[in-house]
């Protein structure tokens, strides 16, 4: 995986249909801490925005290889997401 490379956020937000967002990698081996202030390390930042109800969903490469697992979006901040990286990185 590489910064700039096109993902694909899929996931079944809160039981509804399957929805899938494509973004791209603008970041990789960043920290993320958890609302109970744990650290979570290596993880990947997209802009493969998934809905809410969405974590725990594949992020996809385009050639079908999960890269990483939906884990955060930050609200109100243009759509940045949050995925655990499949692999370390």
């Amino acid at each position: 995986m590489r910064r700039g490379q096109l993902v694909i956020a899929i996931g079944n937000p809160l039981g509804f249909r399957i929805h899938r967002h494509i973004g791209v990698v603008s970041a990789l081996g960043r920290s993320l801490r958890a609302s109970n202030g744990r650290l979570i390390d290596d993880v990947v930042q997209t802009d493969a925005a998934p809905h809410p109800g969405n974590s725990g969903g594949p992020l996809v490469s385009t050639r079908g290889e999960v890269v990483g697992i939906n884990t955060a979006v930050i609200a109100g901040a243009q759509g940045i997401c949050f995925a655990v990286a499949a692999h370390p990185i």
